[in-house]
């Protein structure tokens, strides 16, 4: 799945400073809830739902909540950098400062799968992390993502 497709600038954010894993749940559901339909405490009980599962920190400074909703009409990315990283329960037990979340719809659990395994993909790589890390705007950002789908469809 190409994440450049469903990235939305207004979602990108840079340089941020978050104390915990709530206030950095609180900030997505906060802005997703802005660009959808869906309850800002929906947003959050669904993703809060999801990190009681199990962590969502994949190692590497690296973390990737998300939820399903009913009543969204598309997949909803959001990225966060953080000016320092916070306590995310990750296996590697480093702290996070790159999370990428997503809302998606119900309805599309194979897309939901299929762009969590490129999230997954691209942050696996350290060079594309590190670029992600010291992008210096959103449009920085977003071509960086795109470069990444450009590659990965030769």
């Amino acid at each position: 799945m190409n994440l450049y497709q469903i990235l939305d600038e207004d979602l990108i954010f840079l340089n941020m400073t978050l104390e915990s894993k709530k206030s950095v749940l609180e900030k997505l559901s906060k802005s997703l809830a802005s660009k959808t339909n869906i309850n800002e405490d929906l947003v959050f009980e669904k993703l809060y739902e999801r990190e009681k599962l199990g962590p969502t920190a994949l190692g590497n400074g690296v973390a990737i909540p998300h939820a399903r909703l009913d009543n969204l009409d598309k997949i909803n990315l959001i990225i966060i950098i953080l000016n320092e990283g916070i306590e995310f329960d990750a296996n590697d037990g480093d702290k996070v400062d790159l999370i990428f979340a997503l809302l998606v719809p119900n309805c599309k659990s194979d897309d939901h799968v299929k762009v969590l395994g490129g999230i997954t993909e691209m942050l696996d790589d350290k060079s594309i992390r590190q670029q992600i890390k010291n992008a210096s705007s959103s449009k920085n950002l977003a071509e960086i993502i795109r470069n990444f789908d450009e590659k990965k469809q030769k």
